[in-house]
């Protein structure tokens, strides 16, 4: 007897759910085409949006890169000029200008690249200025006047202060 109770429940059971499913089905079937559809759609704004990140990276590196790029020629000839400048400020003969301009023209990258390092402290911008002109002071004394020197190491003095002081 216990076995026919059993499977009456069973079958009751099936049968509401048979009535449940026939009436609400159409609920389910909605919901779970809506639940599809949704789906599909965030795999496609997925696609659409790992389009427009690439686009973005691509735009960044680009940007990068230009930044990062090795000194020009446009660059080389700014230093030129920055040595003219100085030799303009101190006064030198034609004799003097052709040998003070090559040393100076290869101090002035050196001197703008601590300059526009913002990872050193000022301290070691200050000292790394130093060491670049050091290298340069006994060609340039031997060159230049007194007074010239002075001039040259005033302005030497206004380049550190500039790169310590973040002026440039």
């Amino acid at each position: 007897m216990s076995v026919n109770i059993k499977v009456f429940v069973c079958l009751t059971q099936v049968w509401w759910l048979c009535r449940f499913c026939r009436r609400f089905g159409h609920v389910f079937k909605r919901n779970l085409d809506l639940l599809k559809r949704r789906h599909h759609d965030a795999q496609q704004s997925k696609g659409k949006n790992m389009k427009n990140y690439t686009f973005v990276i691509s735009a960044v590196s680009i940007a990068l890169l230009a930044l990062l790029a090795p000194t020009s020629f446009g660059q080389k000839a700014g230093a030129m000029s920055k040595a003219q400048a100085m030799a303009q400020q101190l006064n030198l003969t034609p004799q003097q200008k052709e040998k003070v301009l090559p040393i100076l023209a290869a101090e002035v990258p050196k001197v703008q690249a601590i300059k526009n390092d913002n990872s050193l402290s000022k301290m070691q911008k200050m000292q790394q200025l130093r060491a670049i002109h050091q290298q340069s002071d006994p060609q340039m004394k031997a060159i230049l006047s007194p007074d010239q020197y002075k001039k040259l190491q005033q302005i030497r003095l206004q380049t550190i202060r500039e790169a310590t002081q973040g002026r440039f």
